[in-house]
């Protein structure tokens, strides 16, 4: 697990604070409003408003619909292969989508591999706890996805889950 490191982590976030503002709404899609009149001929049959000869005999409810919040998951490759520039772009690619989660009220997880699976954020924690783990990354090993694949994999469905975003320096 990378070791906080709060001096990058305030680099980071001044960095992509911006990105992460436009992102945010993306995140939390708008709540779409309730229809607050429904048409007369919509909506579930009344026998009573029909005895009563009311101009709407249908019943209809109208409430708000609402996105399903959004779960991102970031794999990080961390092998020998992301050093230098590879590996700035990727912690503050995570650092961003880690700050615009929070702006959102969405949740992110951030996990890392090369030969082995690390996981570095799993669930809510402060801001700048995040931004600390994250700018404390560092590389080393080789490139093996199946790990942190199959740890991913395996754990249990989420109905919240949406995403699932590979950051790696593979080149076509």
């Amino acid at each position: 697990m990378p070791q906080p490191d709060p001096g990058s982590a305030a680099i980071i976030a001044e960095d992509v604070e911006g990105h992460a503002r436009r992102l945010a709404p993306l995140l939390k899609p708008p709540e779409r409003p309730g229809r607050t009149r429904p048409h007369r001929s919509k909506g579930r049959y009344d026998a009573r408003r029909d005895a009563r000869d009311a101009e709407r005999v249908f019943v209809r409810k109208t409430v708000a619909s609402r996105p399903m919040p959004i779960r991102v998951r970031l794999l990080i490759d961390i092998s020998i292969s992301m050093g230098g520039e590879p590996i700035r772009c990727a912690r503050a690619a995570a650092g961003m989508v880690v700050r615009a989660a929070a702006l959102s009220g969405s949740s992110a997880e951030v996990h890392l591999f090369n030969t082995r699976h690390q996981a570095v954020i799993t669930g809510p924690m402060p801001y700048l706890t995040a931004q600390a783990l994250i700018a404390g990354i560092e590389v080393g090993g080789s490139t093996c996805l199946s790990p942190a694949l199959a740890v991913l994999s395996d754990s249990p469905a989420h109905p919240l889950e949406k995403e699932l975003i590979v950051i790696t320096p593979f080149r076509a």
